[in-house]
């Protein structure tokens, strides 16, 4: 868990850089926007169903287009 916590801090660092945020959503939503919008689409279908559950998958879809996967830890041979 704690591993999992620190590659989420990782990601979520880039908030703490507005100019970058921006940029980077902004790149990325030119280039994944048709599947950001099927994944907003799905989302609201998913919770006016009532599927909370599977409509959190659509926002992680999204924020992952937006901006980027999660990182993993660098390995501890990567530091030798």
């Amino acid at each position: 868990m704690d591993e999992d916590m620190t590659r989420i801090e990782l990601w979520a660092k880039i908030f703490t850089e507005p100019k970058n945020l921006f940029m980077t959503v902004a790149s990325n939503g030119m280039h994944h926007g048709v599947g950001i919008i099927k994944d907003l689409k799905d989302e609201k279908v998913k919770m006016a169903s009532g599927d909370e559950f599977h409509a959190g998958y659509d926002v992680a879809a999204i924020l992952v287009k937006l901006i980027g996967p999660v990182p993993a830890l660098p390995t501890p041979s990567a530091f030798l």
